[in-house]
């Protein structure tokens, strides 16, 4: 399973190209350093309140018709353009992307399995982004697809531009302590049928959380991942005492 690392000489989320694998290994490691000093979450009460700024909640916006030319592009025929999704989806199944379960629903995605294992397409619904945002994280814990989601699931724009021009690579290194990390929860944070911010959040085996917003964008048939204009995500992933707020959703 996915190693939580000891030691850093320096925040990895400090380094550029922090995304997709870059992004996942910093935050494990970023874990680890928790391990260390747990103190930082000041207990184990489940209940407790989150170390960051509270999130607003996901509201419905006014609705209108998706133009034509965007259609899915596997023909998934599902579309909302407005609303939010406050309860786990029913029929979630689950299969490994590298050391992580990825969720996949029927109807919603993910439409298309590569052979190489990259999964794509997804529905333009709530769901659909959320599923988007679960899959490309988890399939960026296995290297040989790494580079694959970098180079399939970014929103074109400078972010892109940047992020490729910088490789996307800034893997901390890290020692084997046994531990790995599972998707536990997730949240839509706002959703228009354009656009998408979700954050999914992981846990490790040592309870502690850990939350990755994503920005998300409908392209060219499916969604995709909108990056700050350095290349790097708008919000870095960060650290969480209780997913409370959160809806619940696992499948390891």
């Amino acid at each position: 399973m996915t190693n939580f690392g000891e030691q850093v000489d320096e925040s990895p989320f400090a380094a550029r190209g922090f995304i997709f694998s870059a992004m996942f290994l910093g935050a494990i490691v970023l874990v680890g350093l928790l391990v260390i000093s747990i103190s930082f979450f000041g207990g184990d009460d489940e209940d407790g309140e989150e170390t960051s700024p509270s999130a607003p909640t996901a509201s419905p916006t006014s609705e209108k018709p998706p133009p034509a030319e965007d259609a899915s592009v596997c023909g998934l025929t599902e579309v909302e353009m407005a609303s939010g999704l406050d309860e786990p989806p029913e029929g979630t199944e689950w299969e490994l992307a590298g050391t992580i379960a990825a969720p996949g629903v029927e109807g919603q995605g993910p439409g298309t399995v590569d052979d190489d294992g990259y999964r794509s397409c997804f529905a333009r619904t709530p769901l659909g982004a959320v599923l988007a945002a679960a899959n490309w994280t988890a399939m960026s814990s296995d290297p040989e697809l790494a580079d694959v989601v970098m180079e399939r699931a970014l929103a074109e724009g400078p972010g892109r531009e940047a992020a490729l021009a910088d490789g996307g690579t800034s893997a901390a290194a890290s020692e084997d302590d046994g531990a790995s990390i599972q998707i536990a929860a997730f949240r839509v944070i706002s959703y228009d049928g354009e656009e998408a911010s979700v954050q999914i959040a992981y846990t490790s085996s040592y309870g502690l959380n850990m939350v990755f917003p994503l920005d998300l964008r409908w392209e060219n048939g499916d969604w995709k991942n909108v990056l700050a204009d350095d290349g790097e995500p708008a919000t870095p992933p960060y650290p969480v005492e209780s997913l409370s707020e959160f809806v619940r959703w696992q499948g390891a």
